[in-house]
């Protein structure tokens, strides 16, 4: 069996998605079979990888309907060639899917179940998580052994980092003993700023006993154009480019695993 982590911020625009198709390209790259669960209705690592969300929908081949409507998980998963990794895609039903969860007896567990069936087939499992700490998130850190947070250093963003670790904390103990954080990833970084070197720094301070701080990916341009473009930006970007700081990563989760 692999080791299943759940990318997981309940604050947008901290590259969440980036984090997760990237760093399964570079786990890819490394020789493991990885799959990435699109656990978002906004359906984002979906359209990150160039894969049609609405027709997924239409095909009845989403998360919602693996989870809800017995799609059998085998027939929903797509290979993404480019990236040479596999995804579970997601849509805009995965709201109402989200709603039933409340409703369900035992509906934390619910992603868990659904991915019993395919968990021995890869080496890693990223769950690509809602920007908040919804139902799906809660899916997301049941159904892992390992949570990665990136946060973007701005002072902010790091406000919110107590309020998941302590739903992770609450997680371990109720759901999922062991759920364990494998580290804080910086993002979107730009060491030319000050107030995102304090927050580094702060990190570093504050959290650096805790858990690991991973080195920063720095903010630069064509991670835009890349996801803009259905094209997973490690593939496209020079080696030279700040998108290769998740190569470092995957090596570090590759030699734990």
């Amino acid at each position: 069996m692999g080791v299943t982590i759940a990318i997981a911020n309940q604050k947008g625009g901290v590259g969440k998605t980036t984090t997760a198709v990237n760093l399964a390209t570079a786990l890819a790259d490394l020789g493991h079979k990885v799959l990435v669960v699109d656990a978002d209705p906004q359906a984002s690592a979906t359209a990150a990888v160039g894969l049609d969300a609405f027709q997924f929908e239409q095909d009845k081949a989403t998360l919602f309907h693996v989870l809800f409507q017995q799609t059998p998980i085998a027939k929903a998963i797509v290979h993404v060639d480019a990236a040479r990794i596999d995804l579970l895609p997601s849509g805009i039903s995965l709201a109402e899917g989200e709603m039933r969860i409340r409703n369900e007896a035992g509906g934390d567990m619910v992603l868990k179940e659904a991915l019993q069936d395919v968990r021995d087939l890869y080496d890693f499992i990223l769950i690509d998580t809602p920007p908040n700490l919804g139902p799906m998130t809660a899916n997301g850190l049941v159904a892992a052994q390992r949570v990665l947070i990136p946060v973007k250093t701005a002072f902010l963003d790091m406000l919110g980092i107590p309020l998941l670790l302590e739903t992770v904390t609450k997680l371990q103990r109720r759901l999922n003993p062991s759920l364990k954080v494998v580290g804080i990833l910086p993002t979107l970084h730009d060491p030319k700023l000050k107030v995102n070197r304090q927050v580094l720094d702060e990190l570093q301070e504050k959290l650096g006993g805790m858990t690991r701080i991973f080195p920063p990916v720095h903010r630069a341009t064509g991670f835009d154009q890349a996801s803009y473009n259905g094209e997973v930006a490690l593939k496209v970007l020079p080696l030279d480019h700040p998108v290769n700081a998740y190569r470092t990563v995957a090596k570090e989760l590759a030699h734990e695993a």
